[in-house]
Order: C-alpha cells, then sequence, then structure tokens
C-alpha cells in the first residue's frame, strides 16, 4: 500500500463507484466517517476546500494541520498563506497548529452566526 500524497482520496473511490459528493448532488462525507486530517487524508481535505464543500470545522482542522506542518506558507497564497496568518491573527489558530474552541465561538458570537 503506497503511503501519504499518494492515496486514492475517498471522494475518487465513490466516484470510481458511480457515487457522487459534493454540494451539487446533496452527498457528502460524513465528519465520523473521517480521520482528523493527516498525511493519509490531506487530500480529501484539500479538495473538498477548494471546491467549496467543506464545513467549518474541518476548514479549521485543515487549517491548523496547513499551519502545523508548515504547508500552509508553501501552497497558494489566497487559498492557504493569507487565510492562515488570519486565522492565527484573530487568535483562533496558534502558531503550533492548535485550535482554540473558546476563542471561535465567542467570535462567532459575536459576528451573530
Amino acid at each position: 500500500m503506497v503511503k501519504g500524497w499518494f492515496n486514492e482520496s475517498r471522494r475518487h473511490a465513490l466516484a470510481r463507484k458511480g457515487i457522487r459528493t459534493g454540494r451539487k448532488s446533496k452527498t457528502y462525507i460524513r465528519r465520523k466517517d473521517r480521520n482528523p486530517v493527516n498525511e493519509r487524508n490531506v487530500v480529501d481535505y484539500i479538495m473538498e476546500y477548494e471546491g467549496g464543500d467543506i464545513s467549518e470545522k474541518d476548514y479549521l482542522y485543515l487549517m491548523a494541520y496547513m499551519i502545523k506542518t508548515g504547508r500552509a506558507w508553501t501552497f497558494q497564497g489566497s487559498l492557504y498563506g493569507r487565510p492562515a496568518k488570519e486565522l492565527i491573527d484573530a487568535g483562533i489558530i496558534s502558531r503550533e497548529g492548535r485550535i482554540d474552541w473558546d476563542k471561535y465561538n465567542e467570535l462567532k458570537e459575536e459576528q451573530g452566526f
């Protein structure tokens, strides 16, 4: 079995079986079926993020992983670097990649979401 970035993504595996996923198909890969972001499934999270199909929590998990590993600074700046810096500046994610859920909920309440 090939490790790391070369693994087939879950979305591709489902598509090969004829199952469409995403916003248009109204079929989503549920969070409980997935592992936290790691080197084996980060591509799934990136595909969802770039496709606009990612939930808020999964977005924070992805950005925290990207910050922790340093990949946020090597990918496209407008999609990863600048949003990562904004999350760090807001105090939602630390420079070490830890999510402050209290700060996140506090900011969410302030903005009326």
